[in-house]
């Protein structure tokens, strides 16, 4: 990912939202996409997963324990309406691909709706 457009399209998450965001290790440069109408919630849930070292995603998981939570930052990729999250998540996973192992730690790429949020 070229580093001008990360800086202008996502910025540091400050508030809660519904839409796109963005897991990014400032050391390797990969990142995770995902979704969720309740930001904070989703944060915290990842967050509390890795600490555990439960996180369902592996490569995530991986990384994490690797460079250390420090190494995270989360970001806004775009907010959006609950009825498109979907659709939104869909383009942004076909615009950056993160699924790609060299760019993101995606597992699939396709979207699917958020763990009950």
């Amino acid at each position: 990912m070229i580093k001008t457009e990360l800086n202008h399209c996502w910025t540091r998450v400050i508030e809660n939202f519904c839409g796109i965001y963005a897991i990014y290790n400032t050391i390797s440069r990969k990142y995770y996409l995902g979704s969720s109408c309740n930001f904070r919630l989703r944060k915290n849930g990842h967050i509390r997963d890795l600490k555990r070292n439960k996180h369902p995603n592996q490569y995530l998981q991986f990384a994490f324990n690797k460079y250390g939570i420090n190494s995270f930052i989360w970001l806004l990729v775009s907010k959006c309406e609950k009825q498109s999250l979907i659709i939104e998540e869909q383009h942004y996973l076909d615009y950056f691909k993160p699924y790609n192992p060299n760019i993101g730690y995606n597992i699939h790429n396709i979207a699917g709706r958020p763990p009950s949020l």
